[in-house]
């Protein structure tokens, strides 16, 4: 069975530039999980997401995800799949960025 927790939001500083390191961007986090037994407290996994990661700074999204990848995977045990949506405000750039990660 699949469960998938849809629009965790969070607000971090994401970037190199000036501006981003000062700036909070939103991210929108959506975990898929592959469950095996009795499933996990939702609640408590989007607040642990949202605890650990609120307010940090990370130079890519990438980076993010494989932070957030090995926090999901060492400290919650889950695994699945997690897709990182970034809608970025700089001109020319998409407008949404995704990152997906298998856990």
């Amino acid at each position: 069975m699949r469960i998938r927790l849809v629009g965790i939001g969070l607000k971090l500083y994401i970037g190199d530039l000036p501006w981003e390191k000062t700036h909070l961007q939103k991210i929108d986090v959506t975990l898929e999980i592959n469950v095996r037994g009795k499933p996990p407290d939702y609640w408590a996994v989007s607040k642990a997401l949202i605890k650990k990661f609120s307010g940090s700074h990370y130079e890519w999204v990438e980076d993010l995800a494989l932070a957030m990848k090995k926090f999901l995977n060492k400290k919650l045990g889950l695994r699945g799949t997690l897709l990182l949506s970034k809608y970025p405000t700089v001109p020319l750039s998409p407008r949404i960025f995704q990152v997906d990660v298998s856990l």
